[in-house]
């Protein structure tokens, strides 16, 4: 499947996409369902972040080691089939985490796996025996971007990932090439980002701080060839956010519910199941064909679940934008 040529129309009031590109074709979506991660050695990891492989057929989640102590042992990422043909596997990071801060990064032809944690970016080519490296910061030299990264995501073509730290931002290889970017620095240590699919564009989700802030931020869209920066949403809050393959910009509010943005509106896109009070949503995921999205439950304080839940559930279609009534029409 070839991917989408599509570009993000910013301040122009409609979405520019490739007319010629078939959208993904769209059955009735599978109902949520809750998925099993197999345990390893009988421990109860802590699960974060999924990422969906391609064809929806396999997840990987984060799955952090943690002992009665409390303080995190490693990193493991599950990958786990969810139709016939892939088989379960467990494929292992040399680092050391704190409670569920960790971004999984699945590149977009499934061959490399990378995490993000405290800063370090490490990464696993997928079916080698190599264990994972650390791609930054580097083993030899200087760290352009300071010694911790914020964010990163793989570029469509999957060769080089766009990773940002408080210092500014950078194309960094998958053999650990580094290339800096001419980019306004933006500090989103605890926000969310995702790389258009033509690669165009980062959607950003930066976090607002001080007394009186609310926990979420408005989303922006940044222009990775001009550096232009602009909101698509200042009304509401934002924890995260997620481009769907054609192109369109998800933000996912602290409830867990998901809204397509558009320039001058949002439409709701997907709401999670009812969960009891205290538990919350970490980290959608959506493969590239659009039919599954994959989440995380994570209890907090008063959650009344014992355990983090994996859940899939199929991916709905993209929704149209309501219709403006002509003057005259009732």
């Amino acid at each position: 499947m070839s991917p989408l040529v599509l570009a993000l129309a910013i301040g122009l009031g409609a979405d520019a996409v490739d007319r010629n590109a078939k959208a993904p074709a769209h059955r009735s979506p599978a109902p949520p369902k809750r998925v099993a991660v197999p345990k390893q050695d009988e421990d109860h990891p802590l699960l974060s972040n999924p990422q969906l492989s391609l064809d929806g057929k396999r997840v990987f989640v984060a799955a952090t080691r943690l002992p009665a102590s409390g303080l995190s042992l490693g990193l493991d990422v599950r990958a786990i089939p969810l139709a016939p043909g892939p088989k379960a596997e467990t494929v292992h990071f040399p680092i050391q985490v704190s409670g569920n801060q960790v971004r999984v990064l699945l590149s977009r032809n499934d061959k490399y796996l990378a995490v993000l944690s405290q800063g370090e970016l490490w990464i696993k080519t997928l079916g080698e025996a190599a264990e994972a490296r650390r791609l930054y910061p580097p083993a030899i030299g200087d760290a352009p971007l300071g010694p911790s990264l914020s964010q990163a995501a793989f570029a469509t073509d999957s060769t080089w990932l766009l990773v940002e730290s408080p210092k500014g931002w950078g194309r960094l290889s998958v053999t650990g090439d580094f290339g800096g970017l001419s980019l306004p620095a933006i500090d989103l240590t605890t926000g969310s980002l995702d790389m258009s699919p033509d690669g165009s564009h980062a959607g950003l989700a930066k976090p607002q701080r001080g007394e009186g802030f609310l926990n979420g931020s408005p989303v922006l869209a940044l222009n990775i060839q001009t550096g232009f920066t602009q909101g698509l949403d200042i009304e509401h809050l934002y924890t995260e956010v997620l481009f769907l393959p054609d192109g369109h910009l998800l933000g996912k509010e602290g409830d867990g519910e998901l809204w397509l943005l558009r320039p001058k509106s949002r439409l709701a896109y997907f709401k999670p199941p009812a969960v009891h009070r205290g538990t919350s949503v970490d980290g959608y995921a959506i493969n590239f064909a659009a039919t599954r999205l994959a989440w995380v439950l994570t209890p907090g304080l008063q959650g009344r679940i014992p355990k983090a839940e994996l859940w899939v559930a199929g991916a709905p279609p993209t929704p149209e934008p309501p219709k403006e009534q002509k003057r005259g029409e009732d």
